[in-house]
């Protein structure tokens, strides 16, 4: 029951990268994984991550920068050195804005 893929490049140039439309407000995202996807005031968006359980915020002049609301922290999703225009997947590597920390969800 998909709805075609997309690819979106914000108006900034920040790249969000490719995903597919899914049901009920899921998408498949290439690098992310599977993402239930709710819109925020504005340009912003919610969404919560299958794969950790957690709920990130971001919008077109954030991402790739991504609020955390389990963590209640900033985090920057690396992208993938080796292709351009995507991001790290499968391990997931984000940097905890706050602390400096880089770690796997």
């Amino acid at each position: 029951m998909g709805g075609g893929r997309y690819s979106l490049r914000f108006s900034n140039g920040n790249q969000f990268g490719s995903y597919e439309r899914l049901a009920n407000q899921w998408i498949r995202h290439l690098d992310l994984g599977y993402e239930h996807v709710v819109p925020a005031d504005g340009d912003g968006i919610y969404m919560y991550d299958l794969k950790s359980g957690h709920r990130f915020y971001t919008d077109t002049g954030s991402f790739p920068y991504l609020y955390d609301s389990t963590l209640k922290t900033w985090l920057y999703y690396v992208p993938d050195k080796h292709n351009t225009g995507r991001y790290t997947a499968d391990p997931r590597y984000f940097a905890n804005m706050t602390t400096g920390q880089v770690f796997t969800m």
